[in-house]
C-alpha cells in the first residue's frame, strides 16, 4: 500500500470515528436535551444511512438519522476525500439487552449500553468501521440539563 493509499486509510477511519463522536456528543440534542437520551429503546437496533439525503417528518429516530448523516457529512467535508469515493455508509445502533446502572444527568440512574457503529466502504471495494459504545438511560428532565435556546443543536 502506497503512501497516499495509507493516509486515506487513515483519513477514512477518522472520519468515522470523529462522527461517532460529535453524534454521541452532549452538542447532539433535541430541544435542548441529549438526543440519544430521547430515542426510544425500542427496537434494540436501527440503521442510518449516512449517505442518504435528509429524511423529512418528525419522530426522533428521523432526527437521529438526519444527524447522523450531517455528522458524517461534515467530518467527510473536512478532509480531501471526495463524497463520490464513498459507495455506502452506515451508522448502526445496537442497545444491549440488560438494562444497567450508571451515570444520569446528576446522579446514578438506570439505562443501557449502546453501540454504535459507523461503516463505510469505498469506491476500491475496501470496508472500514469504527465503534463506540456509550450509556444511554432514557431522558428524565429532572434529572438533566438543558441547553439555552439559542444554543439547541438537532431540531
Amino acid at each position: 500500500m502506497g503512501r497516499r493509499a495509507s493516509r486515506s486509510v487513515r483519513v477514512i477511519k477518522s472520519v468515522l470515528h470523529n462522527t461517532l463522536g460529535t453524534f454521541v456528543s452532549r452538542y447532539s440534542d433535541y430541544c435542548g436535551y441529549w438526543l440519544l437520551g430521547q430515542i426510544p429503546m425500542e427496537p434494540a437496533s436501527w440503521t442510518a444511512d449516512l449517505l442518504e439525503p435528509a429524511l423529512v417528518g418528525p419522530g426522533l429516530f428521523n432526527v437521529a438519522r438526519r444527524l447522523a448523516a450531517r455528522r458524517f457529512a461534515e467530518q467527510l467535508g473536512k478532509t480531501e476525500v471526495a463524497r463520490e469515493r464513498v459507495m455506502e455508509a452506515e451508522l448502526m445502533w445496537r442497545r444491549g439487552n440488560e438494562a444497567v446502572r450508571g451515570w444520569h444527568g446528576n446522579g446514578w440512574g438506570r439505562g443501557y449500553h449502546v453501540a454504535l457503529t459507523a461503516t463505510a466502504r469505498m469506491d476500491d471495494g475496501r470496508s472500514f468501521n469504527c465503534s463506540v459504545t456509550v450509556f444511554v438511560a432514557p431522558h428524565d428532565p429532572s434529572r438533566e440539563s438543558r441547553r439555552s435556546l439559542g444554543d439547541w443543536g438537532a431540531q
